[in-house]
Formats: C-alpha cells, sequence, structure tokens
C-alpha cells in the first residue's frame, strides 16, 4: 500500500523530522533488513540521526549478523533492537551478552503479528532467561492489543509494543471505512486505554 502510494525510502526521513517537531519520546523506525541495504547502512543511519530518529528495529535480521547495522547505528548515536523468541535456544539468548545499548525485543508469539490471544506464560520464561544475559530494557512485542495484555506484561517486563491494531485503524481510513474524524478519535481512544494497562517500569525510557 505505500509503495503503491508512492512512498519511498527516503521519504520517512521527512516523516521523522515531522514527529520530531511534535514530540519529545525516542522515535525508532522498524524495517526490513533489504531497505536499509540497498540504501547503504551508514548512509541511512546519518540520515534518520539527521531528522531526529532515536534508533531501528529490523526484525528479521538475526542477531548473528547485525553486527555491521549495530556499529554504523552507535556511530550515528542511535540505539538498536535485538529480537529474541520464546523458541530462541540458550546459545542464542547468550549472545544478548553482547547487547549493551538499546533494548530486547522479545516476540511473545511463534505465529503472525496481530493477534489477540493472551500473553503466553512462555513469554515471561523468555524474558527472566533474556536478563540473565543482558542489563538492558526488555520489551514484549507481537500480540499485544488490550489494557490487560499490557498489564500482564508490565509484572515482568520494561515494556511493551503495540502495532497492528492501530495499522487497521488506518487501514479502515484508506478503505473509506472511516472518516479522518473517527479515526483519529479511535486512535486516541485506543492509545488511552492501552495506556491504562502500564504498569511498566522506566528503565525502557532510558533506552
Amino acid at each position: 500500500r505505500p509503495l503503491a502510494g508512492g512512498f519511498r525510502v527516503a521519504h520517512i526521513f521527512r516523516l521523522v523530522q515531522e514527529c520530531r517537531e511534535r514530540v519529545d519520546v525516542p522515535l525508532m523506525v522498524m524495517s526490513y533488513y533489504n531497505p536499509l541495504l540497498q540504501f547503504g547502512l551508514s548512509e541511512f543511519c546519518q540520515e534518520l540521526s539527521c531528522a531526529g530518529g532515536d534508533g531501528l528495529l529490523v526484525p528479521d535480521l538475526p542477531l548473528e549478523e547485525e553486527g555491521e547495522l549495530r556499529e554504523a547505528a552507535r556511530e550515528c548515536g542511535l540505539r538498536t533492537a535485538a529480537f529474541v523468541a520464546p523458541t530462541s535456544t540458550d546459545e542464542r539468548v547468550r549472545r544478548l551478552e553482547h547487547v549493551r545499548d538499546g533494548f530486547v525485543y522479545c516476540v511473545s508469539v511463534t505465529g503472525t503479528t496481530g493477534t489477540s490471544s493472551p500473553v503466553s506464560e512462555r513469554v515471561r520464561s523468555l524474558v527472566s532467561r533474556v536478563r540473565e544475559h543482558s542489563p538492558v530494557p526488555v520489551v514484549v512485542g507481537f500480540g499485544i492489543s488490550q489494557p490487560e495484555h499490557v498489564a500482564a506484561v508490565g509484572e515482568y517486563a520494561d515494556g511493551a509494543v503495540i502495532g497492528s491494531r492501530f495499522v487497521r485503524v488506518t487501514a479502515e481510513l484508506a478503505a473509506g471505512e472511516r472518516s479522518r474524524d473517527g479515526a483519529l478519535e479511535e486512535l486516541e481512544r485506543l492509545a488511552g486505554h492501552l495506556h491504562s494497562g502500564f504498569g511498566l517500569s522506566t528503565r525502557a525510557r532510558d533506552c
């Protein structure tokens, strides 16, 4: 849908800049690895930093291969997220000993994002395993869409990631199923309800 609308990688920097003018919270860009690689890792990180961005999340980049991006980001003052899942082996989780900035993103389900099932107790165990090897904040994402999900995650993690629920409302706007005002009201309502579920540590703000 973004490609059909004419959106390209270079446009993300203008979007980040516009957001930075309105908010003072950290701004993270989420992307597959290939667009960054094709743009140029150093070039992308430099542009993002100049636009006011704070970091990157690249879900399809394995821990074993993230060194080049992490170094390019660090040189530009950006933080990066490392990803692990309930299926991650102990050997892979131990690799988090090398992660000294940013945060660790714990995937809560082994399926696709956007699900609304309760957060599994396996995630609590995963977060505990991560904390044994990494000092950085730990957040949980995938399947987080209700205040009760956030409250449950807040008992043991430093943050929660919510995305697909908001994207769905935006898609309904693009499809003409919602008015602009209606979509904004729904997004504000969702944000308020989800925020009410937070009992999260302030450590996540330091990442």
